[in-house]
């Protein structure tokens, strides 16, 4: 089972952020930080709708698939474990495959 977004993973993920969520190398900004989060609470229930995306982010449900894959691929995301990285990696596809069919 995923655990549940808690301020304990919200602060395990923002330890690996740099100042004021700077990316660099093995460093995780502030929005991606965000999209995770957001991705996670949804996981639970197939991924968010377009419109929960685009209140929360203001971008369409591809961009969000697409940035969250290409978080997941960066390799910086070190608070998740493998299973929560391929639950993640398959709700974006999944999110993808749907804003694509649109």
């Amino acid at each position: 089972m995923l655990r549940r977004v808690s301020p304990s993973l919200t602060s395990e993920l923002k330890q690996t952020a740099g100042p004021s969520g700077a990316a660099g190398p093995c460093r995780i900004d502030a929005e991606s930080i965000a999209l995770v989060e957001f991705a996670l609470r949804w996981l639970p229930f197939g991924g968010p709708s377009a419109d929960d995306v685009l209140v929360e982010f203001g971008i369409s449900m591809l961009t969000f698939a697409q940035r969250i894959e290409e978080i997941l691929a960066s390799g910086r995301w070190t608070g998740l474990d493998l299973a929560e990285r391929n639950r993640l990696r398959e709700m974006a596809a999944a999110v993808g495959r749907r804003s694509e069919r649109r």
